[in-house]
């Protein structure tokens, strides 16, 4: 069986100061998948339904790391961190179709192959979390994240748990034939040719799926 790591991606802003306070709980974040990247200034997503002009939009890649794919204790280090974990603020400008114009360009580098999402965020005066604070599950392409910002106090009341909300586990495999299993001595497995050898988990790498079983953790994979 697999080792299960799962990573949850948090972002919380708070800074300090003002007057009326504003109850949360919940999940108070909507998530969509960036699926272009047309210049700094202009993002297509897969359906802008729901987004309006002047939201806060927090723009992140989740994953697109490199790593070591050989057959040895090295596999699954991490050789290039390329664009995965990139992340900014911005502003929607307007919003045309699905087309986003934002208030101001992009600063960093995103390769939409590594799974780019854009994730509106609140803002408020004061902020009191009076009720448990959560995330939408990362399920493959988006959520994973939590993020709000304040320009005056947080009061923290209550939890803010994204436990298991992150990259996905490796999936568990049961086979009641298998006994006690022979030495696996390789780091990796494709699906199907090794019945004793259960996915990987996710992390910032994508793998192929011809070393995607077996116990390499890839990056930060379980």
């Amino acid at each position: 069986m697999a080792l299960r790591i799962i990573l949850t991606f948090s972002i919380l802003l708070a800074t300090s100061i003002s007057l009326l306070c504003q109850s949360l709980s919940g999940v108070i974040n909507n998530y969509y998948q960036i699926i272009n990247i047309n210049s700094p200034i202009e993002i297509e997503v897969d359906d802008a339904s729901g987004l309006n002009t002047c939201e806060n939009v927090l723009i992140i890649q989740m994953r697109g790391a490199d790593i070591d794919q050989s057959n040895t204790s090295s596999f699954g280090s991490i050789t290039d961190y390329a664009n995965s974990g990139n992340y900014e603020f911005s502003t929607i400008q307007s919003v045309n179709g699905n087309i986003l114009t934002l208030t101001s360009p992009l600063v960093r580098q995103y390769s939409v192959s590594g799974f780019v999402q854009l994730v509106t965020f609140p803002q408020f005066n004061n902020a009191s979390i009076d009720g448990q604070l959560s995330c939408q599950p990362w399920d493959g392409v988006k959520g994973g994240v939590l993020a709000l910002r304040t320009t005056g106090k947080l009061s923290v009341n209550a939890d803010i748990d994204v436990k298991g909300k992150g990259f996905r586990g490796g999936d568990l495999l049961s086979n009641n034939n298998w006994g006690c299993p022979p030495s696996s001595p390789d780091y990796f497995y494709a699906i199907g040719t090794y019945n004793h050898a259960a996915p990987k988990g996710e992390g910032i790498s994508i793998i192929p799926p011809n070393i995607s079983f077996g116990r390499g953790a890839a990056a930060n994979g379980g």
